[in-house]
């Protein structure tokens, strides 16, 4: 998230400090880092650290877009073929959620 434009782009897995996980904290362009095991989140260069709170707690509706996940290299298509939805906030990827064929319609 250079400049808070989100343009940080993933670097890398490492283990995460907080839940001692081997590579559930991913890496970003921008130096801030983010664990999908545990939500612990870390500031990149230029961040303030009074975001952590709100993404920490942040409770998201599991309602998502099927959009394509450029750094995992899966298309839309293919999101919406397995019924992949993702979730972002602050133009952070927080999850993605694969849905049943009933439950896409």
């Amino acid at each position: 998230m250079q400049g808070g434009q989100g343009t940080s782009t993933f670097v890398k897995h490492e283990p995460c400090p907080s839940c001692n996980s081997s590579d559930n904290l991913s890496r970003y362009s921008d130096g801030h880092a983010y664990c999908f095991g545990c939500r612990h989140w870390e500031a990149g260069e230029g961040q303030e650290t009074t975001n952590v709170t709100s993404i920490k707690r942040a409770k998201l509706e599991m309602t998502g877009t099927i959009e394509a996940i450029p750094d995992r290299r899966i298309s839309a298509d293919t999101c919406r073929k397995y019924g992949v939805t993702v979730e972002r906030e602050a133009g952070l990827l927080l999850s993605t959620t694969t849905h049943s064929k009933t439950r896409m319609g």
